[in-house]
């Protein structure tokens, strides 16, 4: 998966809202200072009381979500959460430095989406943030030849599998409602683009032409799609809107486009180019046309860039003969630069709807990829996934 979709681009193309919740006030909300020296603040879970299984689920992504760093007792604590669990609600007292209470309703049909709704409530109202319990992430797992898009839960629970195909399925990303899933599809003899519905579970082809299409991204609007295709026998960026047909040409030169993503106000559309250098590197363009911008990156290459809601990008780099990861900061409490420093290849990052953590794909040199998260404000990571082939990662709005 090295180099993402662009190597593979040019390879082919030579071939051929919390419902129910009720919280207290909190009396602060904790913001980032500005620079690389911040450290969470301290939580310590007294305990949660009654159903065990809603119990776990809540303390885990208290545990996970990355907002918090452990206390070793109630004395040591920024923060103190008591609870109590039943399998119809999820009750959580926060004691410290924001004192309130939160009571999460749990309707039968999806309980475990609703324990992490009323972890999100916590974050909230102590961040600020709509937090990022209550997401999905999607990625692609091989199989022999093939690759199927999968699903699992924040906390990576409830791994399932989406697509079922003899095939390349790549490329996965969330539709903005976290409700369906747009991906690339490679056949024999075709790259197609295609919707799938999460529940009921359903498709719809999205892009059939001659050549390439590949890399899709759907515009934070909902409206539009930015795609990769050489329906003019040459590989170029082009949008339409997400349900029509009217292809609009957005680069023109012997460039080859890939990695296509939006900004959040579905303005701008950063990408993958070669144009004007031999290597690689990220540019961005407005949706409706223009000069593409060229930006500032760091590394011998710069490929598979992720913008987040606040304008950041998160790109991998090619240095010293691996990939690692990078942003370019639009927040100036995060400073730019070089954000793993790790053995192994480090790719495919997407943010989360934090625009704090990041999820990507790393290749440790034996042959296969797992999931990392990586914290862009203390620079720590974490396994997410393993035990699969996974590749391409992609994370959902909450929902």
């Amino acid at each position: 998966m090295l180099r993402k979709s662009f190597f593979r681009v040019l390879a082919l193309f030579t071939v051929m809202t919390f419902v129910g919740a009720t919280v207290g006030q909190a009396e602060v909300v904790i913001t980032k200072p500005s620079g690389r020296d911040y450290k969470n603040p301290t939580l310590f879970v007294a305990g949660i009381t009654g159903d065990a299984e809603v119990a776990k689920i809540a303390a885990d992504n208290l545990r996970l979500c990355g907002w918090f760093d452990p206390a070793r007792n109630a004395a040591e604590a920024d923060f103190v959460i008591n609870g109590q669990a039943s399998s119809s609600s999820l009750q959580l007292t926060v004691a410290g430095r924001a004192s309130f209470v939160m009571t999460q309703p749990l309707p039968a049909a999806d309980r475990n989406h609703y324990i992490r709704k009323g972890v999100d409530m916590v974050l909230n109202k102590i961040f600020g943030i709509r937090g990022i319990c209550a997401t999905r992430i999607a990625f692609s797992v091989k199989s022999g030849r093939a690759k199927n898009i999968y699903i699992a839960d924040f906390d990576g629970r409830d791994v399932k599998q989406i697509t079922h195909h003899n095939n390349l399925c790549v490329e996965a990303e969330w539709t903005p409602d976290a409700r369906s899933l747009i991906y690339t599809m490679y056949g024999n003899s075709n790259t197609d683009i295609i919707q799938t519905i999460i529940n009921p579970l359903r498709s719809r082809l999205l892009v059939r032409m001659p050549g390439l299409n590949c890399g899709a991204s759907v515009s934070p609007n909902g409206r539009m799609l930015a795609l990769i295709a050489s329906r003019d026998k040459q590989v170029e960026l082009y949008v339409k809107p997400i349900n029509g047909s009217t292809m609009t040409r957005l680069t023109r030169s012997r460039a080859v486009e890939a990695s296509p993503c939006w900004s959040s106000d579905s303005a701008k559309i950063c990408f993958v180019s070669d144009l004007g250098r031999r290597r690689p590197g990220i540019f961005v363009i407005n949706a409706a046309g223009g000069t593409p911008q060229q930006q500032p990156t760091i590394g011998e290459e710069a490929v598979s860039p992720h913008m987040s809601s606040n304008g950041s990008i998160v790109y991998s780099c090619k240095s010293g003969g691996h990939y690692t990861l990078a942003i370019i900061s639009k927040d100036p409490k995060v400073p730019s630069g070089v954000i793993v420093n790790q053995s192994g290849d480090w790719e495919s990052p997407c943010w989360a709807p934090d625009n704090r953590h990041v999820i990507c794909a790393r290749n440790d040199g034996r042959g296969t990829s797992s999931l990392y998260i990586v914290d862009t404000w203390t620079l720590k990571t974490r396994l997410y996934l393993k035990g699969y082939d996974m590749t391409y990662p992609s994370w959902s709005n909450v929902y």
